[in-house]
C-alpha cells in the first residue's frame, strides 16, 4: 500500500485554485459610510448602511417592490432616465389617484 503524505498549506490553495492574497480592499469602512452622504439615492444610502453595519434586515423593505424597482434601473438604463423621472415626479406630486393617473398620462402624452 503507497504512502500518502499531507499536502502543504501552500500546495492546497493551489490545487484549489484559491491562494491566499493581500490584495488591498476595493472599498474601506470610511468609503463605504462616505457613500451615505455622497449619494442621492436612498437605496445605495441603505446598502451602504447594512455593508457598513454588517445587518441585512434595512434591506428588506426593497424586497416588497423588487420587480419596480428592477424595472426602474432597466428603463434608466436604455435611456428613458429622464423622461421616467418626470412621470414619477407627475405622480408623486399628485394628491388624489385619479389626478395621479391623469398627470401620468399627461406625463407620457397618452
Amino acid at each position: 500500500m503507497p504512502e500518502y503524505t499531507p499536502l502543504t498549506e501552500e500546495l492546497l490553495e493551489e490545487f484549489l485554485g484559491t491562494p491566499k492574497t493581500n490584495a488591498q480592499k476595493i472599498m474601506s469602512k470610511d468609503n463605504i459610510l462616505g457613500m451615505d452622504t455622497r449619494y442621492q439615492n436612498d437605496i445605495i444610502k441603505d446598502v451602504s448602511k447594512a455593508v457598513y453595519n454588517n445587518d441585512e434586515d434595512p434591506l428588506k423593505k426593497y424586497e416588497v417592490h423588487a420587480t419596480l424597482y428592477n424595472t426602474t434601473a432597466s428603463i434608466c438604463s436604455l435611456g428613458y432616465g429622464p423622461d421616467f423621472e418626470e412621470i414619477a415626479v407627475a405622480i408623486t406630486k399628485a394628491q388624489d389617484p385619479k389626478v395621479a393617473i391623469a398627470s401620468l398620462k399627461k406625463a407620457i402624452k397618452v
